[in-house]
């Protein structure tokens, strides 16, 4: 049941009024809708995908196409040193 249609006040607390009738709202009023209402809606589905579309582009600051502005480059570490060898009079001395 949906009663989006009803304009309804509630004059005093747990007393809800249906404004067209004046009287006591009831599930039973005939603004009241009876049933689902369900349907696919091409336009409302297009203007979904658009609105997280745009969020998502917003969020990671992505350019229309859909890529990074800047894209990130690899990181390049330098080579490690080679292993010296130790020295075994270092350790005598210490």
């Amino acid at each position: 049941m949906v009663a989006n249609n009803c304009r309804r006040e509630e004059k005093q607390p747990g007393n809800v009024i249906n404004l067209d009738t004046g009287k006591t709202f009831s599930w039973n009023d005939s603004c009241v809708k009876h049933g689902a209402t369900v349907g696919y809606d091409p336009r409302a589905l297009e203007e979904a995908i658009k609105a997280v579309k745009d969020f998502l582009r917003t969020q990671w600051k992505l350019n229309p196409q859909g890529y990074p502005e800047r894209v990130p480059q690899p990181i390049h570490y330098p080579e490690p040193l080679p292993a010296q060898p130790v020295d075994s009079t270092l350790e005598a001395r210490g």
